[in-house]
């Protein structure tokens, strides 16, 4: 474990974090590291709730609009990226605060996890993701004859797990089932504090509905068909939450109405994942902020952060 210490606010989508972390840049001379999986990628501002530019300096954000979103950027890449940026931070006497709700990202950055690089674009992922369009059985029974173990974890899971486990497997040899071993067994790689805010699940759920109707408001429709005009979206930017549904709307699939019913629907799912992977790491104090404003929560959070560190001295 690196002995710099790290401060990590996470969360659920809509919970609040984003406006938590500018408060307690007031409190703590702090550098924020995004860990939200698209925030990453430029122009894709609405759909991932992303500050404007000019919010982006006091503190300033780090792993914020580093990529286009034709690139399937990778957890591997994020790692060593965010990595790169903690360390900066701590050479400049101040302190890192991560803050976002992708626990692949969040836990790949705090955790002693190391992620199979794998190929950015590789051809062989483009040929497996053809192959889970036209006959997705086929790839998961192939799993189960390389990684028998991996293929009964995976099982009834998402598609994309499937493919990436069989690309990592035929680039690396590495199997799902030994990374996932590895996972189980993870330590944390900085002296982290990690807190998970939380509201019940009414004001959580209403929070949510309230952003999926200002992000239309905002015209989202309107920035999907920019980047459809400007860019052959990844497939990891094409299945971004709200940009996905608002791609088959216009496609014609269904109509608008139907289109943010889902968002909100898939964002609520989205929500509790989110909150069962927090609740069950044991290195994650979750703090219910039900009713708090950001300020509260950020005084609140930075209490009991000085009490965890007079603890452990």
């Amino acid at each position: 474990m690196k002995d710099s210490s790290v401060l990590a606010i996470v969360g659920p989508t809509g919970s609040g974090k984003t406006d938590v972390s500018l408060e307690f840049g007031k409190l703590l001379s702090v550098e924020i590291v995004s860990a939200d999986s698209m925030q990453f990628y430029v122009d894709m501002n609405i759909g991932t709730a992303k500050l404007p530019v000019e919010k982006r300096t006091d503190p300033v954000h780090h792993m914020v609009d580093i990529c286009f979103p034709d690139i399937n950027y990778s957890a591997y890449l994020y790692q060593k990226a965010a990595r790169k940026c903690i360390e900066g931070i701590i050479r400049r006497n101040r302190m890192p605060l991560v803050t976002g709700g992708s626990t692949l990202y969040v836990a790949g950055l705090l955790y002693d996890i190391e992620f199979p690089p794998g190929e950015i674009e590789s051809g062989l992922r483009k040929e497996l993701e053809k192959r889970a369009e036209s006959n997705p059985d086929s790839l998961l029974e192939e799993l189960r004859t390389v990684d028998q173990e991996g293929y009964q974890l995976i099982k009834g899971g998402n598609i994309r797990r499937v493919v990436r486990a069989l690309e990592v497997f035929y680039l690396t040899g590495i199997k799902y089932s030994e990374l996932n071993q590895l996972w189980k067994n993870r330590k944390l790689y900085y002296k982290a504090s990690i807190y998970c805010i939380t509201r019940s699940k009414q004001e959580l759920y209403e929070r949510i509905e309230k952003r999926v109707d200002l992000m239309i408001e905002q015209g989202l429709v309107e920035e999907t068909k920019r980047l459809l005009s400007k860019y052959t979206l990844s497939s990891t930017a094409r299945q971004a939450l709200g940009y996905k549904e608002i791609i088959s709307y216009l496609n014609g699939e269904y109509d608008l109405d139907e289109a943010i019913r889902l968002i909100k629907k898939r964002t609520r799912n989205y929500a509790k994942r989110q909150m069962t992977w927090f609740r069950n790491d044991p290195q994650t104090k979750v703090i219910d902020v039900t009713g708090m404003d950001e300020k509260k929560i950020a005084a609140y959070i930075l209490k009991e952060y000085r009490k965890d560190v007079t603890s452990s001295c």
